[in-house]
């Protein structure tokens, strides 16, 4: 006779194990799905650059010592940049700009302390600036510094032996065509001193490089006239002093002054548009410069002036012939670099002045001129998917080109050289929600690198979003959704089979009639 209670035993265990496997399969589609779901929420940034990611936002750090405005040293003297902060998980990277002309920045390998020692074995002017990171878990914030002018000087510079004090304030802001007076005082507890000429300098920037002498003006107060302060905007000025120790000249400089002029918003003058960084003409070609500005009441009228001082906006040579249109064609006549730059008035009031941004053009031979035939694409993509972007560029020379790619921001003025990036491609992928702005420098050093030259491609505006683009490696509808359709083929097996158990066991529990010869099962 068949032992039938081991057969509803194997027939009960098998049941319960095919049960939980059915349970598995269920609860995998629902953590699938809830991660699927939920992803998007965990992986959200803060739309500055990935900066922010994950669920909790912590704060920006706060920066309780910054950096001063500018700073000067002596060659070979040591000179340390401090900042104090306050956040958690503070973190620190240090960033210089070479050029004060440009807003590219170099992010300096291994300096990632609350202080930095500055290299002052070249006599040159070199920004820096530190940006500062909060960090709690996956989560994190940033602030930046002031950004610090550093003037290493030559042997001949000493701020040891004359100090300069400033009796005027530091910082003056006034009403257009306003007289303004800027007064320092000087002293020396040194008796061997001998305290000569007092030069003053200006400058479109709060720097002491490329600043251009004040004719006429000495002493210890510039005064400065009407005419001086008739264009809005901000000028800075400094003072050099010049003196004698035991036979040998040296000198020392004053902080900059800053002087702001304002107006009237009806009658003030706005400039809307910001120049490229370099426009590049061929020799015998030409290149259009233009001016966006607007004004409330009047009208306007234009004046083009042209320098070799990026730096001077006040002592340019007027342009006589076509040089009263808010545009203005330049003609490449023999190779080299110059500047350009108009002062738009209002002819409701003539006392409203304003001078627009500096236009750097560079003339190049023909053969030599790189010509840009795809720029790199704008798109949006999705978070975390793979994209490359693209430069196509040539000479009529046929000249071999360099690429330097870079990340920028909307305004373009916080720029990142990414030095690993050469090529005319650039492979990204990046996971965090936000807008991100890249370009490419192509140089053509044909003609060696003292004739090299450079160019910068239009800027790409990258979006990077939850549902945006087509998906890393996308394979069509099936390969992109793979994950959520498996997870929900788990989640619907998994429920079909319990629910078809509970069915069975209630049956099973159900009055069974018993034929011959045949035990209860």
């Amino acid at each position: 006779m068949v032992n039938n209670s081991i057969y509803a035993y194997r027939e009960k265990k098998g049941k319960s194990a095919l049960f939980f496997v059915l349970a598995m399969f269920f609860m995998a589609g629902a953590l699938l799905m809830a991660n699927i779901w939920l992803k998007p929420i965990i992986a959200k940034g803060s739309g500055n650059g990935g900066l922010l990611v994950g669920m909790n936002e912590v704060d920006a750090p706060t920066i309780v010592s910054d950096l001063p405005s500018n700073m000067s040293v002596r060659q070979y003297d040591k000179l340390t940049l401090q900042i104090e902060a306050q956040g958690d998980g503070l973190t620190y990277q240090w960033y210089k700009v070479e050029d004060l002309n440009s807003s590219t920045a170099t992010l300096i390998a291994g300096a990632n302390k609350d202080s930095y020692d500055v290299a002052t074995e070249k006599e040159v002017d070199i920004k820096y600036y530190v940006v500062v990171t909060s960090r709690i878990g996956d989560d994190r914030n940033y602030n930046t510094s002031n950004k610090t002018i550093v003037s290493v000087k030559s042997d001949d510079y000493n701020n040891n032996d004359v100090a300069i004090s400033n009796v005027s304030d530091i910082s003056k802001e006034v009403e257009i065509a306003t007289a303004v007076t800027l007064q320092i005082s000087t002293n020396s507890a040194n008796d061997s001193v001998e305290i000569g000429d007092i030069e003053w300098y200006k400058s479109n920037k709060s720097s002491y490089t490329d600043a251009v002498k004040i004719a006429d003006a000495s002493g210890e107060t510039l005064d400065l006239t009407e005419t001086d302060t008739q264009v809005a905007g901000t000028m800075y000025y400094f003072a050099r002093v010049n003196y004698i120790l035991d036979g040998k000249d040296f000198y020392n400089e004053s902080d900059i002054f800053t002087v702001t002029t304002t107006a009237d918003s009806n009658y003030d003058i706005t400039i809307r548009n910001i120049p490229k960084p370099e426009y590049i003409v061929p020799v015998g070609e030409y290149t259009q410069l233009e001016v966006d500005a607007y004004v409330k009441t009047g009208s306007l009228s234009y004046q083009w002036y042209i320098t070799n001082n990026a730096n001077d906006t006040t002592n340019g040579e007027k342009i006589t012939i076509d040089g009263t249109l808010k545009e203005y064609q330049v003609r490449g006549e023999v190779k080299g670099t110059k500047y350009y730059y108009a002062i738009v008035e209002n002819n409701a009031n003539g006392k409203y002045k304003r001078t627009t941004y500096m236009y750097k053009v560079t003339t190049v031979p023909v053969a030599e001129f790189i010509r840009i035939k795809t720029p790199p694409e704008s798109k949006e993509v999705g978070v975390g998917e793979d994209f490359i972007l693209t430069v196509s560029a040539s000479t009529d020379g046929g000249s071999m080109l360099e690429y330097q790619w870079y990340q920028t921001d909307e305004k373009n003025e916080q720029v990142v050289k990414l030095n690993a990036e050469t090529g005319s491609t650039l492979s990204l992928n990046i996971d965090a929600d936000g807008t991100f702005y890249y370009y490419v420098e192509i140089t053509n050093r044909g003609k060696g690198d003292e004739q090299a030259y450079s160019i910068n491609s239009d800027i790409a505006k990258i979006k990077v979003g939850t549902g945006l683009g087509t998906g890393t490696n996308s394979g069509g509808f099936l390969q992109d959704n793979m994950l959520p359709l498996a997870s929900l083929g788990f989640g619907v097996l998994g429920m079909a089979g319990c629910f078809i158990l509970i069915l069975k066991k209630k049956k099973a529990n159900a009055p069974v009639s018993y034929g011959r010869g045949y035990g209860k099962r």
